[in-house]
């Protein structure tokens, strides 16, 4: 499937952007947790904050891939030590968000930085 470049479908070289793949994502991971928050909200939120993180990261920020692969590093050290020792599914997540914030305030001002410009230093 090709996306055009009009419209709600964008592919800019710098700013926010959103193809009908990223779309598919997103509904996809929303019909995925929305049913199975009935039977296990703690899994249902963990998808979704792997789905948020996924638009924001290469929707709206736009970071480097080798960013997102230390964040996805991380999340898996932090969910997998967090499930061994039986901790809640909100406290590992919890625990992750300054790992976020972190890359996000190192990639908003990198030189190569490319998405949103709001956050970036002028």
């Amino acid at each position: 499937m090709q996306d055009d470049h009009s419209g709600i479908f964008r592919h800019p070289e710098s700013g926010f952007r959103f193809s009908r793949r990223d779309l598919a994502v997103l509904i996809l991971g929303a019909i995925v947790a929305v049913p199975l928050a009935f039977f296990s909200l703690q899994t249902a939120t963990l998808i979704l904050f792997v789905v948020g993180h996924f638009f924001l990261f290469c929707n709206v920020f736009r970071i480097r891939q080798s960013c997102e692969l230390t964040w996805t590093a991380i999340f898996l050290f932090f969910f997998l030590v967090g499930s061994f020792f039986g901790l809640p599914v909100y406290t590992i997540l919890l625990c992750h968000l300054p790992v976020s914030m972190t890359i996000l305030f190192m990639e908003t001002r990198h030189p190569s930085y490319h998405g949103i410009k709001v956050f970036a230093p002028k």
